[in-house]
């Protein structure tokens, strides 16, 4: 699983580049006219590698949509995105996402509900915020962390992997994660960096083993951001 999440890693980062690219190569040719490291670019980007490398779909759509809105006047020049519109749009999308995002926690409460703990699947997220979140679940099954201009931690000291493999999908832009985990699971990092990063601080004792029955596999995007993995003990 690691291997495939790396390929598709790779493909997403490829693909990205191909497409920066061909703008470049459009541009140069007087055929198109596009700002590529314009922050609506660099917005819908992220949008883009969050709706092909992440979980949370609703908010990379809202990425897209909102870069492409401010990218109007790049594809119709009679058409002029003022600065000012940025913030009450940036409002607008922030508004959109709350009210998915607690569509989201309703149907999370609705699987509690049904025998589903809560503490087995945590969805985390901090835009301009932080938080700290101590999971014992002895069923557990991974998780998502959203971090924009925030951050988080998460501490899975005491907790179980359910069937021996959790997957936890993150998403950090502007902010940072970090996870406490048990010195023997077997941690499998596939995070996507732009402009960020993501590592494995473990310290085992040498010789120490790492038990192949419970892996953690962190997947997902840093984007001007990141996180570290890391055991309390």
């Amino acid at each position: 699983m690691a291997h495939s999440d790396g390929s598709k890693n790779r493909y997403v980062l490829g693909t990205l580049l191909i497409i920066v690219g061909i703008i470049f190569l459009l541009n140069t040719l007087d055929l198109f006219s596009i700002r590529v490291f314009s922050f609506q670019f660099i917005i819908f980007a992220v949008g883009l590698v969050m709706l092909v490398n992440g979980r949370n779909k609703t908010l990379a759509v809202i990425f897209m949509a909102f870069g492409a809105f401010l990218m109007l006047d790049d594809f119709f020049p009679n058409i002029h995105i003022d600065g000012s519109l940025i913030f009450p749009s940036a409002i607008i999308a922030l508004g959109i996402y709350i009210i998915f995002k607690h569509r989201n926690e309703k149907a999370n409460d609705e699987r509690v509900l049904s025998g589903f703990s809560s503490d087995d699947f945590f969805d985390d997220t901090n835009i301009f915020g932080g938080s700290n979140r101590i999971v014992n679940s002895k069923n557990f099954k991974g998780g998502n962390i959203t971090a924009i201009f925030g951050g988080t931690e998460i501490d899975l000291t005491h907790a179980e992997i359910a069937d021996g493999t959790a997957v936890i999908d993150v998403l950090t832009m502007f902010g940072g994660a970090t996870l406490i985990v048990p010195r023997d699971w077997n941690v499998q990092i596939s995070v996507t960096p732009i402009f960020g990063g993501f590592g494995n601080k473990i310290r085992r004792e040498p010789g120490a083993s790492v038990d192949l029955s419970k892996t953690l596999i962190i997947k997902g995007t840093a984007i001007f951001g990141g996180g570290e993995v890391k055991s309390m003990f």
